[in-house]
């Protein structure tokens, strides 16, 4: 089937999905939805992150729980732009709310 003179360790290695323990599958974006729906003001994607985890209980998360929260958020957020939020002025950091 294969070439016999084929090196086998040129093909990569299959990435391994670590998934956050605190939220289901497609719980993130739901999440982060409500958080905006709740919100009284334009929030970045680390406040929503914050946010979010105390939601769940963690009352002081790490650098590293934060951070993979914003992994996952930040580009959800990318995605809906004009569907369900919409980003708020210019610059960094950005600002998310829901389309109204």
């Amino acid at each position: 089937m294969l070439e016999p003179t084929f090196d086998a360790r040129k093909i990569a290695q299959r990435r391994q999905a670590h998934p956050n323990p605190l939220f289901d599958k497609g719980e993130m974006w739901l999440g982060a939805l409500a958080v905006l729906r709740a919100a009284s003001a334009p929030m970045t994607a680390t406040d929503i992150a914050k946010a979010m985890l105390r939601a769940k209980g963690v009352e002081r998360p790490t650098f590293a729980e934060v951070r993979a929260l914003y992994g996952t958020i930040n580009p959800s957020l990318r995605s809906h732009i004009g569907k369900s939020v919409e980003c708020i002025g210019e610059g960094m950091p950005k600002r998310w709310r829901v389309v109204s």
